[in-house]
């Protein structure tokens, strides 16, 4: 076998050995992306029930509006 084959071939195994190592970094990087997706999500999540939460309860802590009945009441005075 001559010089430029076996090189030929060396460079063909190294390609592959390449093409292998590219697509099994591929799969650990879409794997990361799927699980830092799915922590956002969560964050997500959780910051929104905390928002509802917060403003559910700042809208009970306000003053209560009177009743419509009284409201009417004093309309009728004038």
């Amino acid at each position: 076998m001559n010089p430029l084959t076996s090189r030929k071939k060396l460079l063909i195994a190294e390609s592959e050995l390449n093409r292998a190592q590219l697509f099994n970094d591929w799969q650990e990087l879409a794997g990361e992306v799927n699980g830092l997706s799915k922590q956002f999500k969560t964050v997500g999540f959780i910051a929104s029930t905390a928002a509802s939460l917060i403003s559910g309860v700042t809208a009970l802590r306000q003053k209560k509006p009177r009743p419509l009945l009284k409201k009417l009441r004093g309309c009728q005075r004038f």
